[in-house]
């Protein structure tokens, strides 16, 4: 909890029963992602790439702090608040 990662490449990676409990990920590239069974309690989403991210079983989407993300369908450039929470929900 409360770890902070900027600008990081975590494209194709594949997450596993993984906790981003607390965590702050600004302008970070999850595009391609698997992410499976991951928890995402009081994380801090800003500015996160998603593009072709997919996964199963997420918990606590609803319990994000903060929700900017990129997708390969946004219209405008970034979802936010309900919109990004949605798009979270159906996707991973």
């Amino acid at each position: 909890p409360r770890a902070e990662v900027y600008q990081s490449c975590f494209a194709e990676c594949c997450f596993e029963e993984c906790s981003f409990v607390g965590i702050s990920l600004m302008e970070c590239d999850l595009s391609g992602t698997t992410l499976v069974d991951t928890d995402w309690d009081g994380a801090y989403l800003d500015r996160i790439i998603l593009r072709g991210a997919h996964g199963s079983r997420a918990k606590n989407i609803q319990a994000l702090v903060h929700a900017k993300i990129s997708t390969e369908t946004e219209m405008d450039g970034w979802l936010e608040g309900t919109e990004a929470l949605l798009w979270l929900n159906k996707h991973v």
